[in-house]
Parts: structure tokens; sequence; C-alpha cells
């Protein structure tokens, strides 16, 4: 939240962004999702927020249960979810006291005879960027899939390839789509979708939910428990002072974003972020140049890192050639490497000098990080 802070002579040339504290309550350990009806309780709450949310998992199909292992033997607490089944371990430390079942390695158990199935001998892979070879499983991962793997947490949210691509009659439409199997979960390639969203996960928590004769029929809110709402989280660290040079004005709230989203505006070299229609911060920043223009549109952040090296423009020695270490606070927002980070390297806010990327001052990209998600809508426009 900011005031604008003007002299009184008349002239005013700039104008200082005074942070204002705003305080918030405490987020909540249990919140319930009318949409299924089920209430999402720790530790599975937080592993949920953190790990991609609505856009990996789905919504709670059932309240958390005891489930014996199929793998062990041994009985956990265990949710499920549209498209998982989260797993409570607490004899582990953080973050792996929650874990994702293996759903795509117990429905691939099921399918014999598929010669997709087979390992692929190594002397007949060529590895490259485009396609990767896993010699755990024998198999192969290439194109869109290895994309979205790529893009969306790779190993640890989607395990090992269990097959190579093949047709396969969807259980939720009835329609023939080309899919791939991995310990935990299935890809499906939906080329009537524009990227990123040409690659959907299966509904395996529900269907092994249903498969196993579990009842996912509503449950009580429990005493007191808010909807979720990602607002519900929102723990900003201080604004940092800044100075504009002008003092820019966001659009009209757009509702159909949803409680919290950024604007970035390319005209203005300004980014907004939105809270409940109101601007709750702002900055200005440095989008991509000439030759390297900021994606507009719509986007979804869909990887977040507290730092990451980052290079591009060709190789070593091309004129557009980049290598910049431990770029920090940074929240990709599509899917060909565009995202919003903190710039330490210039100070030229308000001049599109990037590739491609929203840049901003180290101490706004942390403000933003702390308050942002994985799915955070970003609105870019001129």
């Amino acid at each position: 939240m900011k005031r604008w802070v003007l002299g009184l002579i008349a002239i005013a040339l700039a104008a200082l962004v005074v942070p204002v504290a705003i305080v918030h309550a405490a987020a909540p350990n249990v919140v319930y999702f009318p949409q299924t009806g089920h209430n999402v309780g720790e530790p599975f709450l937080t592993y949920w927020r953190d790990h991609g949310g609505l856009a990996m998992y789905g919504y709670p199909l059932t309240e958390a249960i005891q489930e014996k292992s199929a793998t062990d033997g041994k009985t956990y607490t265990v949710q499920y979810f549209e498209r998982a089944r989260l797993e409570a371990h607490p004899e582990n430390q953080a973050p792996y006291n929650v874990l994702l079942g293996q759903l795509g390695r117990a429905l691939a158990a099921r399918i014999v005879g598929n010669p997709a199935f087979n390992a692929v001998p190594a002397d007949k892979v060529t590895a490259s960027e485009t396609n990767a070879f896993f010699p755990q499983t024998g198999h192969t991962l290439s194109g869109a899939f290895l994309d979205y793997w790529k893009a969306n947490g790779g190993l640890a949210q989607f395990g090992y390839p269990l097959s190579e691509p093949f047709l396969e009659k969807s259980p939720t439409d009835g329609k023939v789509y080309t899919v791939q199997y991995f310990e935990r979960n299935r890809f499906e390639l939906h080329p009537e979708n524009k990227p990123p969203y040409n690659v959907l996960l299966g509904l395996l928590g529900r269907q092994i939910a249903q498969q196993n004769g579990l009842s996912l029929a509503a449950a009580p809110r429990q005493n007191g428990v808010p909807d979720y709402d990602p607002s519900l989280f929102y723990t900003p660290t201080p604004s940092p002072t800044a100075i504009a040079t002008a003092a820019p004005k966001p659009q009209e709230p757009r509702p159909d974003l949803g409680a919290q989203y950024v604007e970035v505006n390319l005209s203005q070299q300004h980014l907004y972020a939105w809270q409940n229609g109101q601007v709750v911060f702002d900055v200005t920043v440095s989008s991509g140049r000439p030759g390297w223009e900021t994606p507009t549109g719509t986007f979804y952040v869909n990887q977040r890192l507290e730092d990451q090296d980052m290079t591009g423009g060709g190789q070593p020695g091309d004129p557009n050639y980049y290598y910049q270490p431990d770029v920090p606070w940074i929240q990709y927002f599509d899917h060909n490497g565009d995202a919003l980070h903190g710039n330490y390297w210039n100070e030229n806010f308000g001049t599109p000098t990037s590739h491609g990327c929203v840049g901003m001052p180290v101490d706004a990209a942390k403000w933003l990080y702390n308050w942002g998600y994985v799915g955070l809508p970003v609105w870019v426009h001129y």
C-alpha cells in the first residue's frame, strides 16, 4: 500500500512512494474447498500450496484418511486430490514429511502387453536437449512432454517415465489422446490447446480413489474453517521505498483474474500487485528491449526459484549472449523463460533493457516473491 506525497508547490516532477504497514491475520492451518466439499489441513495444506496447488494437484476428493500402503505394507495418513495422493511421513524431516503416491506406477501395472512399456535399449537412443533418456527405467522423454516435465518439477513431481508415448482412450471423456506414464502421473497431449495447456495431467487421484472404492462424498466444514483463497496466505515483507518519475495509474481491476494478480504495464514500465480489487504494491520495472519484447497476454506463474544462474541469447561470443549468475527471487510466468525477478546489475528501471523478463529492484522482487504463489495470474499489456 502506498501514498503519493506531493509538495505544496504547483509543479511536482516526482513522487515519493512511502510504504505503509499492513496488518494481516495469521494464515489458517485448515481451509475448506466448497467445490468438492473437503477440508485440507497440515501438513498437506503447506505442501499443496508450495508445490503447485490447484494447477498441479486439483481439488481435494477426500478428507485425510488412514490407508495401507501397497509399497511397504505400512499404514499412513493420506489425502486424495484430483491428480495426486499426498502421504504424510512424520518420520521424515520437512520437506520430505509429505510424499506423492506413485499413482502412475499403480495404473501402469494394470496395463498388460502394451509395447510402449518395453524398455528402449540405450544404444538405440541419441540423447540431446530435446530428447532425454532415463536408464533407471529405460525410457525416453521428448517434445512437449519433456518441456512440461522440466518446467513443472521434473523428477520430484512426476518421477521417471514408465512408458514411451502411446495412444490411449481417456477414462474422463472417452476421447483418444497421446499419453505417457510416469511414476506419479500420466501426461496427456492436447494439441487443441495452446501452450502451456497442450499438456495436461491425468486425473489419477480420482481414478485410483474410485477404483479403490473410496467415498468422494462431501464432508462437513470443520468449525470456523474459511473457504480456500490465496489471499488468506498473503504475508509480504515490508514494501521497499522507491522513487517514481511520475505517478502512473493502473488499469481498472479485473475480477476475472481472481482476488490476487500482477499487472505489468509495458507502456508505463510499471508493475502493480492487485489484492481484492486494490493495488497493494507497485514498482517501476524494466521489460524486454526491442527484438526481445516481453510477451503480452494473461499468464500464470509456473515455477518459483529463490535464485538461479540465467543464460541465453545464443552461444558464448554471440552478440546477444548473456550469462547472469545468482538472479534472485524468480517467478517464471511462461514456458519461454520469461520471469519476474530481481535485477541487481543495473538501475535502468523504467527503460526496456531485458531479454524478455520483467526486472525490478531486488527488494521489490523479494516482496513480490513472498506475496506470490505458483498459479499467480500475470497480466501483461501496453
